[in-house]
């Protein structure tokens, strides 16, 4: 083992708990209703961001399917 992998494997052992979670993850883990609230907006942003993305694509999707509903008719009516 070369020695800087050596020094950073004891730097890691030696902080278990900065390797275990992020701040939010720890946060989640809590009791206090602080993080409850915090929790509850990191859901809420993300259904909001999902939210968006579909609307946004079930809106291209219904925007293609009227252009070629339109061309479909146009072309058979004439």
């Amino acid at each position: 083992m070369k020695p800087r992998a050596a020094v950073l494997a004891l730097a890691l052992w030696g902080t278990p708990a900065l390797a275990l979670a992020c701040t939010a993850c720890k946060n989640a883990l809590a009791d206090d209703p602080g993080a409850m609230g915090f929790n509850r907006g990191i859901y809420h942003s993300i259904v909001l961001m999902l939210g968006v993305f579909f609307g946004l694509v079930g809106f291209f999707i219904w925007k293609l399917v009227s252009l070629a509903r339109q061309e479909s008719g146009a072309g058979s009516g004439r």
